[in-house]
This record gives structure tokens, C-alpha cells and sequence, in this order.
């Protein structure tokens, strides 16, 4: 049972989908407990769960078309039939109930329940392409993009992206959008694979439709033209995230640029060689021929060509992830004693129970890390514990320097306590302070 299970649910896909998972949590992630916090790995379980679902569908809807095939496909349909309709069906209720309960407890984890319907979309059109009344794989061209492209690569992309850092950006959503379309390409080469089997069934998929040589040449240009794409939005992503640039300086734009390309073209090398043999032996077919859906069985390799493809993704995001850990690791060494307040800060009264803060910061020798955005944090400190009243953005200085600062309108609580002063710095660049570097009492005045 277990080994039919693999085989309905395309564990060849495996080899390429494990690394893939990874690739936007390493995008998006700076420290190794953010890569392995429980939202992450909670978000890859339900990728797991959702993602095979849309095939375990497809085995049913397709047992019968399978069995008449002569490729790999007959496989599955023998692994359908021996498990039965019932049976999957079952698995398939089992694991979409779970994956969309981890989904709203990741939601609400995350405090992001745009998740659920993200989920409940991909999900969806995982389904939709095979089964009926939708059908969307045999409903024209458009309707197999959009439910092939979306579910297999949008939606899970974005998915794991957002898990990961919180929000979408820019730079996130043009990796997400060319990946999408080079995956998509690919995946009409794989179409064409049973164009004879697909032809003969009265499946009208978009290679039956456009006609093997057609579909072909559409394949091998939108890959192209994708591949500069994802190699640009891969590079704008690495040169955006300012651990990046911390880590590796400046003067490193050139050598990330290099790495995205190589990582690209080293990734898809060996589908970009197969899909020009395949686009040669289109070239001198005059129409569609038996001939050339051998080529393309022989050249044609799907599993392999998008493990092969997503592997150079996914050293590149690994490089991106291990440069900006390292980053955040040196900057909260660095930052520990490298700043400290010039003295006490003073307080000046700017009403009832009201005042302003001022004071100055110092970089402690040459060692402070250069400039760079921390936080002032103003706080009251009585019987019930510290309270922060108020916190404001400071310039970091430069080694040797010092730079002043100016909290106004810090309305005290009552009660008493004693004023104090924190510098927090953004270690981890997620524009959140979380590490505490110096701090000095606030005199001026004895508040009640």
C-alpha cells in the first residue's frame, strides 16, 4: 500500500520538490532560528500534505486514460487501481483536513490569514485540473496555465515566503513569478512526452491543441526568456537584503550578480540542452510526427530537469542564507560594549507629567560596527517592572564618534520608579530591534 502510495503520489518529484521547499525560507530567513522556527517548518508540512494532493486526484480521474499508455504513466494507473478510488479519496480528505487546520494554526501563529485562502486556492486548482465538472487541464490553454502554474509553483512559493518572513516584497514576488514561468515551461515539454497517448484519448491539452511543434517552440521561448528574468530577480533580491550588503560590502554587487547568473544557467543547464535538441528536431518535422514525440521521450527528462533546476536555486539561497547568518552573527558580536551613553541622560519637563529626553551616544573605540539604524528605548522602571514609554530611531556612530539624541513627549505613569535610557539594535535586519546594548538612568528631575 505504502509503495502504491509513492508511486500515485509522483515521489520522483521528490528529488527536486525537497530542496525547493527550502529555497524561500532561505530567501527570506537571516538566522538559523528564524530558518527553523516552528512557522517554517510547520508551513513545509503543509505544503507536503497540500502540494500531492492535486496527484492523488489526477490518479483517479485519470486511472483508466493511464492504463492505456505505454510510459511510466501505466505505472500509475496500476498503483491506482490496486489501491482504489475509495481509498484515495479517503487519503486525499485526511490530508487536506490536516493541512488546512496546520494552515489556520500557522495563520494564526503568524497573525497573516491571507494564508488560509492562499492555501485554499492552490488547493483548489490542484484539484481542478483534473477533476470533473472543471477539468481545467483540458479546458484550453489558459485554464491549464492558470491552474498547472498556480498550483504547482505560485501559490506553494508564496506560501513558504510568507511563512518565512512575514510579508511579500518586491524582490520575493519577481522570483516567485519568473520561477513560475520557467517551471510552467518545462512542464509542456512533460505534456509532450503523451502527446501520441493524449491525441488518441480525446484529451484536448494544450499539446494536443497548439500541436506537438507548435507547443514545443512556445516551451523553449518562454524558457529562455524566463531564465534572464529569474537570474535578474534572484540578484535584485540578494542586493536588497541589507544583510547582504553588510556582509559582503558594497563592493560586492558585481559577484552577486555573477552568482545568481551562474546559479541559473549551472541549474538549468541540462534542461536548456535538452529542450534545444528537442526544439532542433521540431525544426525539421513539418508537421507533428511520431518521430518526434520519440525525441522528445528520449530527450525529456521532467523529475531530473527540474531537480536539476531547482538545485542551482537552492545553492544560491543557500549562499544568500549562510552570508546573511554570518552577518547578523558579527553584527551582534560586534555590537556587545561597542556603544555606550555619554554619561546620564537629563530630563526636562514639557508638562504635567510629561518631559523631554536628551542625551548622547558614543561607538566605544574602533571596533563599533560602522553607523548603521538602532533604536532609543525610554523606559519607566517601578514596582510592577519596566514599561517602555517610547522609542525612537537613532544613527549609529561611526568608530570614535557620538552622536545626540532627543526623546520628546514621554508622558510618565504614575506611581513611583526611576527613568532609564536602552539602545536596542536590529542584529537579525528585520527592522526590529531585538538585541540591547547599552543603557544609563535619566537625571534631572526626582519624579514621584
Amino acid at each position: 500500500m505504502v509503495a502504491d502510495y509513492l508511486v500515485v503520489a509522483r515521489v520522483e518529484y521528490l528529488k527536486g520538490e525537497l530542496p525547493a521547499v527550502l529555497i524561500p525560507a532561505l530567501l527570506a530567513c537571516v538566522t538559523l532560528g528564524a530558518l527553523l522556527a516552528v512557522e517554517v517548518l510547520l508551513s513545509i508540512v503543509v505544503f507536503a500534505l497540500l502540494y500531492v494532493t492535486g496527484f492523488l486526484v489526477n490518479a483517479v480521474t485519470d486511472r483508466e486514460v493511464d492504463l492505456r499508455y505505454g510510459s511510466f504513466k501505466r505505472g500509475i494507473g496500476e498503483a491506482a487501481s490496486r489501491l482504489g478510488d475509495r481509498r484515495i479519496l479517503a487519503i486525499v480528505g485526511l490530508q487536506t483536513a490536516v493541512g488546512l487546520a496546520l494552515t489556520v494554526e500557522l495563520a494564526r501563529r503568524l497573525e497573516n490569514f491571507w494564508l488560509v485562502p492562499l492555501a485554499g486556492v492552490g488547493l483548489f486548482l490542484g484539484i481542478a485540473y483534473s477533476a470533473p465538472p472543471f477539468s481545467l487541464k483540458t479546458r484550453g490553454v489558459a485554464a491549464h496555465a492558470l491552474s498547472l502554474a498556480l498550483s504547482a509553483f505560485t501559490v506553494p512559493f508564496l506560501f513558504l515566503y510568507l511563512a518565512a518572513r512575514g510579508a511579500l516584497d518586491l524582490p520575493g514576488l519577481l522570483v516567485v513569478g519568473a520561477f513560475t514561468v520557467v517551471g510552467y515551461a518545462l512542464e509542456y515539454a512533460n505534456q509532450a512526452y503523451d502527446f501520441t497517448e493524449d491525441l488518441e484519448a480525446g484529451l484536448a491539452t494544450p499539446v494536443v491543441r497548439l500541436g506537438l511543434v507548435r507547443s514545443l517552440r512556445l516551451a523553449v521561448a518562454a524558457f529562455v526568456v524566463a531564465l534572464p528574468v529569474l537570474a535578474f530577480s534572484l540578484a535584485y533580491l540578494a542586493l536588497t537584503r541589507p544583510a547582504v550588503a553588510y556582509g559582503l560590502g558594497e563592493g560586492a554587487r558585481p559577484l552577486i550578480v555573477a552568482g545568481a547568473v551562474g546559479a541559473v544557467l549551472a541549474g538549468y543547464a541540462i534542461p536548456l540542452r535538452g529542450l534545444s535538441r528537442i526544439l532542433r528536431a521540431a525544426r525539421e518535422e513539418a508537421a507533428d510526427s511520431q518521430a518526434l514525440v520519440e525525441r522528445v521521450r528520449r530527450e525529456c527528462n521532467y523529475s531530473l530537469w527540474q531537480t536539476s533546476g531547482v538545485s542551482g536555486l537552492f545553492a544560491f539561497a543557500l549562499a544568500v542564507f549562510l552570508v546573511s547568518a554570518s552577518a547578523a552573527s558579527d553584527l551582534r558580536e560586534a555590537s556587545v560594549g561597542a556603544y555606550g551613553f555619554e554619561g546620564a541622560a537629563t530630563a526636562t519637563p514639557e508638562g504635567q507629567r510629561a518631559l523631554r529626553v536628551e542625551g548622547a551616544l558614543r561607538a566605544q573605540g574602533e571596533e563599533a560596527p560602522a553607523g548603521g539604524p538602532g533604536t532609543i528605548v525610554v523606559e519607566w522602571r517601578g514596582p510592577g517592572g519596566a514599561q517602555r514609554l517610547a522609542a525612537v530611531p537613532v544613527e549609529l556612530p561611526e568608530p570614535g564618534g557620538s552622536v545626540p539624541f532627543q526623546v520628546g513627549g514621554v508622558r510618565l505613569p504614575a506611581g513611583g520608579g526611576t527613568l532609564h535610557v536602552a539602545l536596542l539594535v536590529d542584529t537579525d535586519f528585520d527592522g526590529a530591534p531585538d538585541l540591547q546594548v547599552a543603557s544609563a538612568p535619566v537625571e534631572g528631575a526626582d519624579f514621584p
